[in-house]
């Protein structure tokens, strides 16, 4: 399907459904035209969103500020209960455990210094909710943050914030 930009940004506006028939290059073209931004996303399916977003907000108007934080909020929740998932099942087959339930979530905290194995810590940072999961392992402590094992609290906490600060205060326990 290729075409100039101009056309290309006619035939979807009549029917976005267009958009999947569109090569990346393509895309990125009508990204460009019609965001007027500098900085490109490079995957196929965020730039068909985001382009569709954008036409649909066009014809019927933006959401308001409070319906987007619902989306956003819902989205983010989305995203960390399956890194959750995932984290726990990558745990739980490191550990030879075969049950894939997760931890009960209305379980009251234990008051302690000590962090148990399955603990999931959680910490918003930069309009994001991060999670790290504790796994003990022979009175050994690791934690698993994206798919990585990390041996402290602050070596995540520099990854995700770009300079060195203390794990345990970050991530307010």
């Amino acid at each position: 399907m290729m075409t100039d930009t101009q056309t290309l940004i006619n035939i979807i506006k009549k029917d976005i459904n267009q958009l999947n028939q569109c090569n990346i290059d393509e895309l990125k073209a009508a990204w460009k035209a019609l965001l007027k931004r500098r900085q490109f996303l490079h995957i196929k399916v965020f730039i068909i969103r985001d382009i569709a977003h954008f036409l649909q907000s066009q014809s019927c108007g933006v959401l308001d500020k409070k319906v987007e934080h619902l989306f956003a909020t819902a989205q983010l929740q989305y995203r960390n209960q399956h890194q959750l998932e995932s984290n726990h099942k990558k745990l739980l087959s490191s550990s030879g455990t075969t049950t894939t339930q997760l931890p009960s979530q209305k379980t009251k905290p234990k008051v302690s210094n000590q962090l148990t194995d399955g603990t999931v810590l959680k910490r918003y940072f930069n309009g994001r909710w991060y999670e790290v999961l504790v796994k003990v392992d022979n009175n050994k402590t690791q934690f698993i943050f994206n798919d990585e094992v990390y041996n402290s609290l602050s070596r995540i906490a520099c990854h995700i914030t770009g300079t060195h600060c203390l794990g345990i205060y970050w991530e307010g326990t």
